[in-house]
């Protein structure tokens, strides 16, 4: 998101394999991370952004978190490559890592069972709608 409009929105299956769950919100992260800077790197050609800017990625666990914010692999023994440049990134302030509640996270809108009202809020903070009738332009698309 850059202010309420929307950039760019993807939703894939986790291709490696881990050894834990915060492992696993690590590899999520390290992800969402690259598509950030790619999406920086774009808006920094168009002239809409400022590179001294810092991107901020929100985390809904705090285990993923705690590791992409200190420094070092300290006592984890298979930390891999993507979570030190992680925690180098931090240190640039070209990203900012920072939590959020689960059930603040629209990201979990379209991963997991919520109840209404959640999916209302996500729908609302990523400024979508339900709509059941189609669009004006659906006809003239299809060439009808």
């Amino acid at each position: 998101m850059r202010g309420k409009h929307l950039i760019k929105a993807w939703s894939r299956t986790q291709d490696s394999i881990t050894l834990s769950s915060a492992e696993v919100e690590l590899v999520a992260l390290g992800k969402l991370a690259m598509e950030v800077i790619g999406i920086r790197t774009m808006c920094e050609e168009w002239c809409v952004s400022r590179p001294e800017q810092s991107s901020e990625l929100f985390v809904d666990a705090s285990a993923a978190l705690s590791i992409a914010k200190r420094q070092g692999a300290g006592k984890m023994r298979h930390i891999n490559v993507k979570s030190l440049w992680l925690q180098a990134k931090a240190v640039q302030m070209v990203l900012k890592y920072c939590k959020i509640k689960g059930e603040n996270n629209p990201a979990d809108g379209l991963t997991k069972h919520v109840k209404r009202e959640l999916i209302e809020r996500y729908l609302e903070t990523e400024g979508l709608q339900i709509r059941k009738d189609r669009a004006d332009a659906s006809l003239q698309i299809a060439g009808c």
